[in-house]
Formats: structure tokens, sequence, C-alpha cells
């Protein structure tokens, strides 16, 4: 059965309860957005639907697969952060570079979870 969710920012429609509620688990559905069961007319709020509210666990952030590219990216600043550091300090110009090259791949890392992020969200 298929799902209609109506927020400020537009409609989103779910095949299932269960894509209904993964959405609620990572924070997509405010409890303030309505809801429209397939075949029915009437919306409710999703606050009054308690096994979407229940979804809602912080917990669950870091299973998804953002948050895993989040931490790899923060992983490789960390090493960037290092590796120029360390590179300018023994006149290693070669591991400057890396360091540069893994920043400018965080970086990039970052812009696409970004991107990714909004584009779930809409």
């Amino acid at each position: 059965m298929k799902y209609r969710v109506r927020s400020k920012d537009g409609e989103l429609e779910y095949e299932s309860f269960k894509q209904l509620e993964e959405a609620a688990q990572v924070g997509f559905l405010d409890p303030d957005d309505e809801l429209l069961r397939e075949g029915e007319t009437e919306w409710k709020k999703v606050s009054s639907q308690p096994a979407l509210m229940k979804g809602k666990r912080a917990a669950a952030a870091w299973k998804s697969p953002l948050f895993r590219w989040v931490l790899l990216a923060v992983l490789g600043a960390m090493f960037a952060i290092w590796a120029i550091h360390t590179g300018n300090t023994q006149d290693r110009p070669e591991l400057s570079a890396g360091g540069l090259v893994v920043a400018f791949m965080s970086a990039g890392v970052l812009f696409k979870v970004t991107a990714d992020a909004q584009k779930r969200r809409r």
C-alpha cells in the first residue's frame, strides 16, 4: 500500500509502510507533516501514528550510509592535517602534497553527502 507525505517543502510518495518507517527513523518525517494512505481521502498528522513516532531513534543514524561517508571524510581530513603538518615541518613536500590530495577528496565526499542528504529530504 502506498503512502503520500505532505510537508511545507512538498509531497513525497512511499511504496510501503516499511519505507515510511525507515524515513521516520532517519528523521525525514516531522510530526507536523501530513500522511495520506492510498485509497483514503483524509490527511492525518504523522504524529498521530505511534509506529512512526517511536521510529525516530538517534541510534539509527549511525547505520545510515551517509554517516559512514561522513566518518570516512572526517578520518581523511584528520590524516590530511597530519600529513600536511608533518610534510611541512620535516621538509617532505611529497607528504604535504599527498595530504592536500586527501583533503580535497574529503571535501568532495562531504559535498556529495550534503547534496545526497538534500535530495533525500525533498
